[in-house]
């Protein structure tokens, strides 16, 4: 048996001592008995005398075999060094409890490096999880669409923002200083500010259907790194909360562990600077329970939660996430996966139903399996069949379904689901002699996915078509282009895009050429040989976000080679539009006005433009580098610019223009441009009201169809 094994074993009886210790002082006692603590305690610090939280965090540290490391030299006085030190290390503790605290952190770390096959005591087998198809727009998911717009005031959304983004390489130009991934500027906007217009157009859509106001509560987990909460808060305050009540936010703070070497040891860059990095987003559910965010949730009404991740903008296209939370809804699930194919070799983790077969049952868990734990779990990442570009099994997205009071429920059972030592970091050791060599090192990590292994469910049989009625896990699939494009690493021009802000933004240029072709029945220029997307085509979520309101607000038209047509703004009536060059429409007032407090207020206050049979031609836009583009921040030669200041409106029928032009509608005014043989003619009149808006309703095949009525 090697050291690890053997420092294994030991830490496994003392950190089960530890967990079912009555207190602080118990604890402490446990410690004491090892022989050496007290004597290296006195050693390292002299004449210093602690609270008995601060002498159990030391101790733990003595008892791992860490204090050398993280020590450094005996300390003969308490510096702010120190006490930050210590006051670090008191969070691990404190936050690791259940498991035994620092010892028990270390336990898991050496669990993780000895463990290189899955123990299994009974047989099992992975199975494809059986799902709901979204890309077949079957009754079902018409039925489920209206669910999850319906039941939108029963909802919460969680993200984890917390993430350093290293791999994006993200600077502050100003302090040269590192930014995490909450700060990427993408198509012009924070990925925070992505999500929360994904949140707000399924607000206004519920409002155009049911005349109601709903505010979705938002639950942030930041962490410290790169000042992540810091800056969060920056982006908030700076945006005035978005419009939204301060108090629909909820905040809790990832804590941070320590970075370890394939040995096990502490990586440190000096003494008392151990190298700290967010522990993974699994900790998420614990800090919510902790936090009491779960019961405050809870009681305020709120029963389920989709979960997202910050790096991936593309989740809110069409109707994914309406359809995946209205059937967890409506079939009141516990746990559910938004998935789609998972491309080969990808950085993403796979679903699988796992079936375990005892003499008289069988026990199934839908579970995700780390792409870095592969190797564990002897799953080969490999075409589903020859010359596929996907895998065997669906892909983890981190989209994820939740029941807020079984979620609560389950923590307490398994606080730190999906265990698993990420070693994918290089660090400087040196040996006896003083000599340096390299090693591989990581962190101990938790995945929020994996709380699904708790959610565990017997039968006296094998889980078929109708058994799965039962269970209360799912899985929904949909088109990988809608379901995840993730900006994660930085563009390097001799790589794939795949995976970086160039990648993500091309997949949504793909979408919306998709959109435009296929409902919305444009022609459009086909594909070229390099495979770019000829035409450039964005909009604010709130224009749908489903499709198939987008289609009946756009009808028909014609976009020209690298034409582009800029949407802010989601009550439009376009029909037969013919576009060379750049349209660009922004609507002050997008999804309705703000009251006294300038918190949005739903409402059909909104800037309003109709184009029939509208000819547009210019010289666009400027080229602008593939590894630029997903910032939209182009420059133009010529654009027809269209700005509308509060409930403004912009009218124009069978008119060509022709050149650039640039108009701005005043608030409580119409703007209808007309043309004869002298050219074009403006006519801009003032408004009491709307002069028009469209009516939503949903028909008798659970479709939302649109009717234009005139105010």
């Amino acid at each position: 048996m090697d050291n690890k094994h053997t420092q294994y074993l030991l830490l496994v009886k003392l950190a089960n001592q530890l967990k079912n210790a009555t207190d602080i002082a118990h604890k402490c006692a446990i410690l004491d008995r090892l022989p050496h603590v007290n004597e290296q305690l006195t050693h390292f610090f002299p004449n210093l005398n602690f609270t008995p939280s601060i002498a159990l965090v030391i101790k733990s540290i003595i008892a791992i075999g860490q204090h050398e490391r993280v020590f450094g030299k005996p300390q003969t006085k308490l510096t702010p060094e120190l006490e930050q030190l210590l006051a670090k290390l008191w969070e691990i503790e404190d936050f690791y409890s259940e498991v035994g605290g620092i010892i028990g952190y270390q336990m898991l770390v050496y669990h993780e490096l000895i463990t290189s096959v899955f123990e299994n005591h009974l047989q099992e087998e992975f199975r494809h999880p059986e799902g709901i198809d979204l890309n077949v727009h079957t009754r079902q998911v018409q039925k489920a669409i209206i669910a999850g717009l319906q039941n939108l005031n029963t909802m919460a959304e969680i993200y984890p923002i917390g993430g350093a983004g290293d791999r994006l390489g993200l600077i502050d130009v100003n302090s040269g200083k590192a930014l995490p991934t909450a700060c990427l500027k993408f198509q012009g906007r924070t990925l925070l500010e992505q999500l929360i217009r994904d949140v707000q157009a399924k607000e206004y859509l519920h409002f155009q259907i049911f005349h109601q106001q709903v505010n979705v509560p938002i639950v942030l987990m930041t962490s410290h790194e790169k000042r992540n909460r810091d800056l969060i808060i920056e982006i908030l305050e700076s945006n005035n909360w978005f419009n939204r009540s301060k108090n629909r936010f909820y905040f809790c703070v990832q804590p941070q562990v320590p970075v370890v070497t394939k040995e096990g040891k502490w990586a440190v860059e000096n003494p008392l600077m151990p190298v700290m990095k967010p522990g993974g987003h699994g900790v998420i559910w614990k800090l919510l329970k902790d936090e009491g965010i779960l019961e405050q949730l809870s009681s305020k009404g709120f029963k389920k939660a989709l979960v997202r991740q910050i790096n991936n903008p593309i989740a809110g296209t069409d109707h994914g996430l309406l359809a995946f939370c209205g059937y967890g809804i409506s079939k009141d699930m516990y746990f559910g996966f938004a998935s789609c194919s998972r491309a080969v070799k990808t950085a993403e983790g796979v679903l699988v139903l796992r079936e375990k077969h005892d003499k008289d049952y069988f026990t199934y868990t839908l579970s995700n399996i780390e792409y870095t734990d592969f190797g564990k779990y002897g799953i080969v990442d490999a075409p589903v069949s020859h010359g596929s570009p996907y895998s065997k099994y669906p892909s983890n997205t981190n989209i994820l379904f939740v029941d807020i009071p079984m979620v609560e429920k389950k923590v307490s059972i398994n606080p730190f689901p999906g265990v698993i030592l990420n070693m994918k970091s290089k660090w400087v050791e040196k040996d006896s002699s003083g000599a340096e060599y390299e090693t591989t090192c990581g962190r101990l990590e938790t995945t929020m996915q994996n709380l699904s292994d708790s959610f565990t469910q017997t039968f006296d049989k094998k889980l078929d078509d109708k058994l799965f009625e039962k269970f209360k896990c799912y899985v929904t699939y949909n088109d990988r282009r809608k379901t995840i494009s993730v900006a994660k690493n930085k563009y390097d021009e001799n790589k794939s895009a795949i995976e970086t802000p160039v990648g993500c933004y091309e997949d949504i240029l793909r979408n919306a050429y998709q959109l435009l072709q296929e409902n919305c029945h444009f022609e459009l220029p086909t594909y070229p040989e390099d495979g770019l997307v000829p035409i450039f085509f964005n909009y604010h979520p709130a224009l749908g976000p489903l499709y198939s309101i987008i289609a009946q607000k756009i009808r028909g038209g014609k976009m020209c080679v690298n034409s582009e047509m800029n949407l802010e703004i989601s009550q439009i009536d376009f029909q037969n539009l013919f576009l060379q060059g750049s349209l660009v429409i922004n609507a002050d007032q997008v999804m309705g006005h703000t009251d006294h407090k300038n918190h949005l207020l739903y409402s059909n206050q909104t800037g309003k433009c109709t184009l029939h049979n509208v000819k547009i031609c210019n010289r666009g836009m400027k080229p602008c580098p593939r590894s630029e583009l997903w910032k939209s921040s182009h420059d133009h030669h010529e654009m027809l610019h269209i700005h509308l200041i509060g409930n403004g409106e912009f009218h124009a029928n069978n008119v060509h223009f022709n050149g650039n032009h640039s108009f701005t509608v005043p608030d409580g005014h119409k703007l209808v441009v007309t043309e004869d043989v002298e050219g074009l003619k403006f006519s801009l009149n003032p408004i009491d009201k709307p002069t028009w808006q469209w009516a939503y309703q949903i028909d008798e095949n659970e479709s939302i169809c649109l009717r234009k009525e005139i105010t």
